[in-house]
């Protein structure tokens, strides 16, 4: 689990990262609650990824399928992904809509959406069907609605879909980006 906190702390980041206290939360969330299939809409610098990835040995079971179009490298598949593939995530060329539409209902335990930040409300109970019975979905950055406006909208559209949620959007520090929102869909047992 070390290696974990270190990541954490010191994982590669730029001003696009989630924040080191939210990836902490998802990472907790795979720690505590042992999924065996997790899914990550969008890899980005593969901080997150990362984080999946060790809390997922530690766990000793589980695997991660991470869903990229490269778009924001150009459509060229960054350096850092190798890394993700040697430590065991499965790599998916393709857009977030595409192959949330694609994928059977329940398949994943857990699933991160943190991709096409100006459409992916657009398939947001999409990528919700996707979440296995008990499992959770956590969506990223849903707490800027002057900048992704239809991301701002996932709060109340998980309230009104009935599943339990959180929305986390607090800093506490100057070095935090908490703010920018992390927003948690549990799904119901038998629900998928």
């Amino acid at each position: 689990m070390t290696d974990l906190f270190t990541h954490l702390a010191h994982g590669h980041r730029d001003q696009t990262s989630m924040d080191t206290a939210h990836a902490a939360l998802i990472a907790s969330v795979v720690l505590a609650s042992k999924p065996a299939r997790v899914l990550e809409l969008g890899v980005g610098t593969g901080y997150v990824s990362k984080a999946i990835l060790l809390a997922l040995r530690f766990n000793g079971r589980g695997s991660l399928t991470c869903v990229d179009d490269w778009h924001d490298w150009s459509g060229r598949r960054p350096v850092h992904i190798d890394g993700l593939e040697a430590m065991g995530a499965g790599i998916v060329l393709s857009s977030e809509a595409a192959f949330v539409r694609s994928c059977a209902a329940g398949h994943f335990d857990l699933v991160v959406s943190d991709a096409d930040h100006f459409n992916a409300h657009q398939w947001f109970e999409d990528t919700l069907r996707l979440v296995a019975p008990s499992g959770v979905a956590f969506f990223h950055d849903t707490n800027q609605p002057e900048v992704f406006p239809g991301l701002a909208t996932l709060p109340s559209r998980a309230t009104e879909s009935g599943l339990p949620s959180r929305h986390y959007m607090a800093s506490s520090r100057g070095d935090e980006r908490c703010d920018r929102g992390l927003l948690m869909v549990l799904n119901r047992p038998g629900q998928a």
